[in-house]
């Protein structure tokens, strides 16, 4: 979003909002999966999970009880 700001302050001259849209689409579409990416691997390393915890608990046999109480944990 600052660097759709920035640009809006760089090119001052044209006054029509719905171009800038034009503009802010294709930028949104790098940046928000950047920045989910980023947030990712951040937080994989804060909670140190990996992939065989994960799948060990999707592998485990559950009773509806359990998923219930576990979607609330």
């Amino acid at each position: 979003m600052y660097a759709f700001q920035l640009w809006g302050v760089i090119n001052q001259s044209r006054k029509a909002d719905e171009v800038e849209l034009v503009y802010l689409i294709p930028l949104m579409m790098v940046l928000v999966p950047t920045v989910y990416l980023i947030r990712a691997k951040l937080f994989n390393k804060v909670r140190g999970d990996d992939l065989k915890e994960f799948e060990e608990d999707l592998m485990a046999k559950k009773t509806i009880w359990r998923q219930f109480k576990d979607l609330f944990r």
